[in-house]
């Protein structure tokens, strides 16, 4: 693994920048570590430097430690293989929290635990330590033409969101923007997001839907039924005209994948094969992150979401639970999103709380509230009116 991890961080500076905050050399041997420093160094000295440059290396070890010279000159020569950067980092994650795993465990059986805070902390290190690794769209703009980024920024460059209302309310997302839906359990996040989806596909995007929540089939029939403005009762009498009237508004461009949980690694994957400008994920708090607290993986599901979005430049709508303070409530907060009212907020462009109470119920309305509004500042709230046989939300003029 040793000469695994050097000849690595050779390779890439990304590579290095992620395991010096692992604290990797910690178990080098005194050959490893003593390379190590001197491509830390390396990499210091020259912030422009994406590799290492050997001969200098070796150089370097020639004139302080002339005696080894051969020995080093050798350690750099069986350095040379290749390996999956990706694949060894995340190998090294593993072996660093098991073993973190492995001491707390041990410090847990003793009468003081006195040390069990900061085996925590450690723990919960070596997760922060990948996420920033990868916390980084690769945008480095320096006298930027004024013209060509008002442009790229401008309203016809920007996602429209469904119903008007909330698009007068936001201005529009724009690719890169991580958006979060939360409500109490029946009060219509699905529903939300179907119309959003059906938005989407209308304007011309192509969609990827996660569904881990409800059953796929049952997803897709009901934005079927949104596409085509009819009641499930209604598509069934036609369901070929149907179809050939909904492929002329997006249906084509619909990619819907099960998943039970689902990982975010597997959503790369669909992302990679399909190159969709919007992903929505049904639930957030369904997705596999780790054996972490639930507060923990509910941080860590929005900031993966997050970097999909920068990653691959393309709009995320993710879906969240209410807690129990949002039980018949109109206009709900950041502090109504179940585990996670700061965490999970700190990582969404737009927060969307949709409310309910027994008169609003009585209506067919939903409140539409935006604790968090980055795409336009206006932290308002309005009613709509939803139809549940046809999945469609309207805005209340």
């Amino acid at each position: 693994m040793e000469k695994k991890l050097l000849s690595t961080i050779l390779k890439e500076r990304k590579s290095f920048e992620t395991l010096e905050r692992l604290s990797v050399a910690d178990s080098f041997s005194d050959p490893g570590k003593y390379l190590y420093g001197l491509v830390k160094e390396f990499y210091e000295r020259d912030s422009k430097a994406m590799s290492i440059d050997v001969d200098i290396l070796e150089s370097r070890i020639e004139r302080e430690l002339p005696k080894q010279f051969t020995l080093y000159k050798n350690i750099l020569l069986s350095l040379q293989g290749t390996s999956s950067s990706t694949n060894l980092l995340e190998e090294v994650v593993i072996l660093k929290k098991e073993s973190i795993a492995r001491d707390l465990s041990s410090t847990l059986l003793t009468p003081t635990r006195s040390g069990v805070l900061e085996l925590m902390e450690r723990y919960k290190s070596v997760d922060d330590a990948i996420r920033e690794s990868s916390d980084n769209d690769g945008s480095l703009m320096i006298s930027t033409n004024v013209g060509e980024l008002i442009e790229d920024i401008s309203s016809k460059n920007k996602i429209e969101l469904f119903p008007s209302s909330l698009q007068e309310a936001t201005g529009g997302a724009m690719r890169g923007n991580n958006i979060l839906v939360f409500a109490r359990p029946e009060v219509g996040k699905s529903l939300f997001i179907i119309n959003l989806c059906a938005g989407f596909l209308k304007s011309g995007l192509k969609v990827l839907f996660i569904e881990n929540e409800d059953p796929a089939k049952s997803t897709m029939s009901r934005i079927i039924c949104r596409l085509a403005e009819k009641s499930i009762y209604e598509v069934s009498k036609n369901p070929n005209v149907t179809e050939s009237h909904i492929k002329k508004l997006g249906y084509d461009n619909l990619i819907l994948k099960s998943m039970s949980p689902g990982t975010f690694r597997e959503m790369q994957g669909l992302i990679d094969d399909h190159h969709p400008d919007v992903i929505i994920i049904n639930q957030l708090r369904n997705i596999w992150v780790g054996k972490e607290s639930r507060v923990e993986q509910m941080e860590i599901a929005a900031t993966q979401a997050r970097n999909l979005a920068k990653k691959n430049d393309i709009l995320v709508v993710g879906v969240t639970q209410a807690g129990d303070s949002g039980t018949n409530k109109l206009r709900l907060e950041m502090n109504d999103i179940d585990f996670s009212n700061t965490g999970m907020p700190a990582q969404m462009d737009l927060i969307i709380g949709l409310g309910m109470n027994q008169e609003f119920e009585n209506k067919s309305w939903r409140m539409i509230s935006l604790p968090k509004n980055k795409l336009s500042g206006q932290h308002t709230f309005f009613p709509v009116i939803v139809d549940t046989k046809t999945n469609l939300v309207t805005s209340i003029l």
